[in-house]
Formats: C-alpha cells, structure tokens, sequence
C-alpha cells in the first residue's frame, strides 16, 4: 500500500541462450529445414546487433527492436528497466579466432547500454476503476455546466434581439412623431401684431 492506494510490484525473468553465428559449410549439404534455421538464427543476430548500437548511439531516436522476435521479447532487457547480465563465451583455439573477435565486440557493444534500472509498478485495477469512475463523474459535472452556461447564453441573445426590435421599434415612433408635429400651421407674427394693435385702438376710442 502506498499512500492508501494499492500497487503491485511485477518482476519478469529472462533467459535466453544465444546461439553463435552460424556458417555455411558448403561441403555438408543442408536440408530446406537446417537452411531456414540457419537463416532465422543469423537474422535474429544481426537484428539485435543493430539494436544494441542504436542504443548505444545517443543521437538515435528510433531503436528497430520490432525487426525480429528475439529483440522484441528482449525489449525489456536491452533498453527498459531490467537489469542484464550479458555472459560472452570464447573459445582458446586459434581456429575460432573470428568468432571469438566478433563475440568480444558484440560484448563491448553491449556494455556501452545503459539501462535505468527502476521498479515496475503497476496499480490495482480496482484503484484504477475508481479512478476511472471519478474522472467520469467529474467530466459530466462539466457537461453539465457547459450545457447550463450554453443555454443561459442563448437565453441572454434572445433577450439582446428583443431589446433590439424594441429599440428599433421606439425609434420609428419617435420618427413618425417628429414628421408629424413638423406639418402644424403656423401663426404668423405680422397678423398677431396687427390683431393687438386692433385691440389696443379700440381700447383707447372707449375709455372705461
């Protein structure tokens, strides 16, 4: 238990035998199936050459560990996080001398990995569940809000055209009033002048 959630620790072992570079010996004659054996081991030897120099090439950023069975099974060992232990066997004789040159520098090669050892830890899948059903629980919460905040939104931009048509309405009456009360008569100032100066004669020929 580690901080009140469940995780589990996975170890896998591996170990493989690695066949030597196998040559054809063209006094023996071969079967179809030792000649296809023979084929699969040298492939599979020179797919994890390549493999072990990519890894120990830091400007490389692809590692071909998907060119044959033996590299993808060794994924984990080659450049994961599993401790290796390479163990390279030679032979005295003279007569093996290539093998045994061609065996160190595969050895050398494969020294030069480095692999960050570190623990494989897995969670509960009960704690991931939880988990899961949490972040579920909290993405409908959102669409929740969303579809609240999208629905007051449209509620907003009706309000907004009907104060708009309302406006625009208002602005046309007062348009229509305007032109109306531009078309009333006039008086003129001469007649008023003349109607009180009428007034005013009168006014003086019948003294109170």
């Amino acid at each position: 238990m580690d901080g009140g959630v469940k995780v589990l620790r996975r170890a896998k072992l591996s170990l493989v035998d690695l066949a030597g570079s196998e040559k054809w010996d063209v006094k023996l004659e071969l079967g179809r199936a030792r000649a296809k054996e023979l084929t699969h081991i040298n492939k599979s030897l020179s797919a994890l050459g390549n493999c072990i120099a990519a890894l120990t090439d830091t400007s490389r950023q692809h590692i071909p560990y998907r060119d044959s069975k033996l590299t993808r099974l060794l994924q984990d060992s080659l450049g994961g996080t599993a401790r290796t232990t390479v163990i390279a066997t030679l032979s005295p004789t003279e007569a093996n001398k290539e093998d045994s040159i061609s065996t160190m520098v595969f050895a050398d090669r494969a020294r030069r990995v480095m692999v960050n050892v570190r623990p494989h830890e897995v969670i509960d899948d009960a704690v991931l569940l939880a988990q899961a059903n949490r972040d579920l629980d909290r993405l409908r919460s959102k669409v929740r809000r969303l579809n609240r905040a999208e629905r007051r939104a449209a509620e907003l931009e009706r309000i907004v055209i009907e104060l708009r048509e309302e406006n625009s309405r208002l602005r046309q009456l007062l348009g229509q009033r305007g032109s109306s009360s531009k078309r009333k008569p006039k008086i003129r100032s001469g007649t008023k002048h003349a109607k009180q100066s009428t007034h005013s004669g009168q006014e003086l020929m019948h003294p109170r």
